[in-house]
Parts: structure tokens; C-alpha cells; sequence
């Protein structure tokens, strides 16, 4: 009795106080597909197809347009895209079987032996930091990406270069950046240095990826603000898309967008309100389980009572 007076009560509180919006994300990932343990990324932009929204001044016309309106729509609700960024990048995909094999058109020969060393070809476990979307992947199957150094963002070779050395371990974070063959050895330009990751290494710098292009440059290259789900003055960020690699050459593209985010009202609102239910609903909870370890004593101390008659 006592059980179905809280769950009615913990009904009607929820019908009053649910909000016309989500404010609290969903958790995107998929439970069936295995990721590394140390990858803590999920989407955090809604799963909507927003690239192409038909012109309704041209509706004869095959072209399409973006509304700008709609360019945020994939953030969850209850949050105002104060600064947005987006950029496309080139690259080279190979699989660790592909080691061997000749450069660039099939393999990655001319570094195979760094990268055995590394780890990132498969044959250790715990340095692979996984494929795209933290795909857990092993052996042959492992996903390596291959950029020209001159195509990585400045801010990202800065990183990767001097700011993101583990102050604990000394690794570099899973980019290595090597020469070119013929390239002179330790003096050799950027326009002959290649760096060379898994996909899985992008998503815990995602941000400094698209900032030498945004106006927020100042809030994205700051990674204390990047965050896995939305938040009042944090950054979110996400591989939107990559394409398939062309056969003949290995050469792929993969977009890059981030977003640093503003609680609106009407979000804080909601927010509180859900924050509200849960603090009761927990309240409740305890409530019920102390009720039924008192009335658990109260019958073992009638059967003690009985058993001493």
C-alpha cells in the first residue's frame, strides 16, 4: 500500500514538471559495439541530417541549400550555440594489415617498424586508442589515418608537438609525426613531415581541430571546457562525418565540428525541474527502503517473541 501511494505520487510529480524539452541529452552510444576502456566520448549532437534542406525559392532546382535557422538544430535543447565551428580535413586511411605494403597508394611501409614500436599497428592492446567512433578494433583490422603535416592545423601541431606530452607516461598523446622517405633526417620541413594516428586519438582534442578557424578561438583551444555532454559555457565537439577510402589511393575526408553552448532560460528552467524530481524521487527511495527495513525488525522481533513461548 505503502509502495503504490509513493509510485502514484512520484507520477504525478513527474507528469507536472516534465518539460516541453529535453534538456538532458540522451546517451548516443550503442551498447553492442565494444570501445576501449579509456575512450569516454558519445555524441553529443542530436542525430539529425541537417547538410541538406531543400530551397523553397528554387523547389524545381536540384541545388540545396543550408537555412540558417536550422544549423544548430542538432544541439540538445535548452541550449543557445554561442560560437560554432566547422572544418574539413584530408587524409589517408590504411589498416594496420597495410603496413608492409608500399607507399602511398597501398601501405604505410616506410614507417612500419616506428609504428610496431608504437603499438598503434596492433600488436598491443593498450596503446590503440581506438577507430572512428572509439571502435574498439584489433590486429589487421586496426584503422591508422595518414595527414601531411602542413594540413594539420597549427594549433593541433602545436599540441601535439610541444603541449601534449603526458606529464605522467611522456607519450605524445598516440600522433606521430615522421619524416618523408628521402626527407634529411631531423631537419626536414613541414611540406616533408607526415603524422600519422588512429581515429580514436582525435575525439580528446576534437576542439583545437576547428579553432584557428572560429571566432571563440580563445574558449576552444581552453580543453578544460570540453565536455562529453551539453553544459552551460562548455564546449562540445564531434567527427560529423568521414567518407570511405578511395580504393585506388587511400584518400578520405572527415569533418570536424564544435560548438561552445549557453544555457537559455527556458533550459535552466527545465533543468531545475528535472533536477527537482530526481532529488525527490531519491528522496522517496530512501524513505521506502527505511520503511521496509523497520517493518523487517518489527516481524523478526515477533517471531523471536513467539519462538520464547
Amino acid at each position: 500500500m505503502h509502495l503504490s501511494r509513493i509510485t502514484l505520487s512520484l507520477a504525478l510529480l513527474l507528469h507536472a514538471a516534465a518539460p516541453t524539452q529535453a534538456w538532458d541529452h540522451l546517451d548516443r552510444s550503442h551498447p553492442s559495439r565494444r570501445t576501449p576502456q579509456a575512450f569516454r566520448w558519445t555524441r553529443p549532437f542530436l542525430d539529425l541530417d541537417l547538410h541538406a534542406i531543400p530551397d523553397s525559392d528554387s523547389s524545381s532546382s536540384s541545388t540545396t541549400t543550408t537555412s540558417p535557422s536550422r544549423i544548430n538544430r542538432d544541439v540538445p535543447g535548452g541550449f543557445h550555440v554561442s560560437c560554432s565551428a566547422t572544418a574539413t580535413f584530408r587524409a589517408r586511411q590504411y589498416t594496420a594489415a597495410d603496413l608492409p605494403d608500399p607507399y602511398p597508394e597501398r601501405g604505410l611501409a616506410p614507417w612500419a617498424e616506428a609504428l610496431r614500436r608504437s603499438a598503434l599497428d596492433g600488436t598491443g592492446s593498450a596503446a590503440y586508442p581506438g577507430g572512428w567512433d572509439g571502435d574498439e578494433l584489433r590486429g589487421g583490422e586496426r584503422v591508422l589515418l595518414l595527414m601531411e603535416l602542413t594540413d594539420v592545423p597549427p594549433t593541433v601541431r602545436a599540441f601535439v608537438e610541444h603541449d601534449g606530452v603526458d606529464g605522467y607516461s611522456g607519450r605524445r598523446w598516440h600522433f606521430g609525426v615522421h619524416d618523408k622517405p628521402g626527407a634529411p633526417e631531423g631537419t626536414a620541413a613541414a611540406g616533408d613531415k607526415v603524422m600519422i594516428f588512429a581515429p580514436g586519438a582525435l575525439y580528446d582534442i576534437l576542439p583545437l581541430w576547428v579553432a584557428d578557424s572560429s571566432r571563440c578561438r580563445i574558449q576552444l583551444v581552453d580543453l578544460e571546457k570540453y565536455v562529453t555532454h551539453a553544459a552551460h559555457n562548455r564546449v562540445i565537439a564531434w567527427p560529423m562525418s568521414h567518407s570511405d577510402p578511395d580504393p585506388a589511393n587511400r584518400t578520405m575526408t572527415f569533418e570536424i565540428k564544435a560548438a561552445l553552448l549557453l544555457e537559455t532560460v527556458q533550459g535552466r528552467q527545465h533543468r531545475e525541474a528535472w533536477e527537482n524530481v530526481h532529488l525527490q524521487a531519491s528522496r522517496a527511495e530512501r524513505r521506502l527502503q527505511r520503511q521496509e527495513r523497520e517493518e523487517g525488525k518489527g516481524r523478526q522481533r515477533v517471531h523471536g517473541n513467539h519462538d520464547e513461548l
